[in-house]
């Protein structure tokens, strides 16, 4: 479906705009402790895409989504405060 082909665009700008964010303002670039949570945004979409019409096999893909952003900000805000 479309929505699962959409939802690989979510990881994508996320992370491109960590990645971006020293570049273009003042941010340390301890914000990058944040791309822990990469790998559950990768599984996370290798999973929807493997099963989207399959809830039981879509419910991993929501944890590992969770986390991933979990991650994402505790990674960036630690980072932040012992990088920055």
């Amino acid at each position: 479906p479309l929505a699962a082909q959409a939802f690989v665009l979510f990881p994508i700008v996320a992370f491109t705009g960590l990645f971006l964010l020293p570049f273009v303002t003042s941010l340390p670039r301890g914000i990058w402790l944040g791309f822990a949570g990469l790998p559950h945004a990768v599984l996370a979409t290798r999973r929807l895409r493997a099963s989207p019409d399959v809830t039981r096999e879509i419910i991993p893909a929501q944890a590992w989504t969770l986390l991933s952003f979990c991650l994402l900000a505790l990674g960036s805000a630690i980072g932040m405060l012992l990088l920055g």
